[in-house]
């Protein structure tokens, strides 16, 4: 079933404020497709099972992030 609601999150780094950013959509719209843009952490972040996640090969800034996981979206 195609998801009615995407949430796009371009993080640089931080994998702590990723990690409660994620917590926080997960736990209120659960029924939301996550898209994660890792924008070439050092070290890579993580995601949990059932987001998304995409790496760009260089920090695309905020508008490049979201313009990368808009053609994944789904809602």
């Amino acid at each position: 079933m195609r998801a009615r609601l995407t949430v796009i999150i371009v993080a640089w780094n931080h994998p702590e404020l990723l990690a409660r950013c994620l917590d926080a959509v997960l736990r209120h719209l659960p029924e939301a497709q996550v898209i994660v843009v890792d924008n070439a952490s050092q070290p890579p972040l993580h995601v949990p099972p059932g987001v998304t996640l995409l790496r760009a090969p260089r920090n695309l800034g905020f508008a490049g992030g979201n313009n990368l996981a808009l053609p994944h979206a789904e809602g």
